[in-house]
């Protein structure tokens, strides 16, 4: 929990690039750090979830729309204001990035994007899919080269009731 004040908030990220450049994704809204008091961020209508910074000017984030479910949302903060892309029926597992024109992100189907500084672009889809479903749930980037992961298998199956036996 972090303390904010006379209230304690569920922290669900936390990532900062010095002691006076601390953000932290919690369930009141994403909060910024600048070494004497926390901020809410003026991201509206957002629940962060996941967030990566390099440079108080290079903050990315990755969440939901609040007001529409299975709605993902992507900001990019460039230290002056916050732009966003809204994505409808997508919901994300991680971000990570090591500058503003190399960010990766993972998609809840297994998907990797990455963000050249110009386009998103698919990446790769991670796992066959038979018996089950591959999830990545963490990403991290320390620059260009490697990126790292890492994969769930979730199996899904059907429970079957048999009769007790006598």
């Amino acid at each position: 929990a972090l303390n904010l004040g006379n209230l304690a908030v569920e922290v669900f990220a936390i990532r900062g690039t010095s002691p006076t450049d601390i953000w932290a994704a919690t369930d009141v809204g994403l909060q910024h750090w600048d070494g004497s008091a926390w901020t809410l961020a003026p991201l509206a209508d957002t629940r962060i979830r996941f967030l990566d910074a390099n440079a108080p000017d290079d903050v990315w984030v990755a969440g939901e729309a609040k007001s529409d479910v299975g709605t993902g949302v992507i900001a990019h903060w460039n230290g002056t204001a916050w732009t966003q892309k809204r994505t409808p029926e997508e919901i994300y597992n991680s971000i990570a990035s090591s500058s503003a024109d190399d960010v990766w992100l993972v998609v809840a189907d297994g998907e990797l994007r990455h963000f050249d500084g110009v386009a998103w672009s698919s990446a790769t889809t991670v796992g066959q899919r038979p018996n089950g479903t591959t999830a990545i749930s963490g990403i991290h980037s320390i620059d260009a080269n490697p990126v790292v992961a890492v994969s769930t298998l979730r199996k899904i199956g059907r429970s079957h009731a048999r009769p007790p036996v006598t």
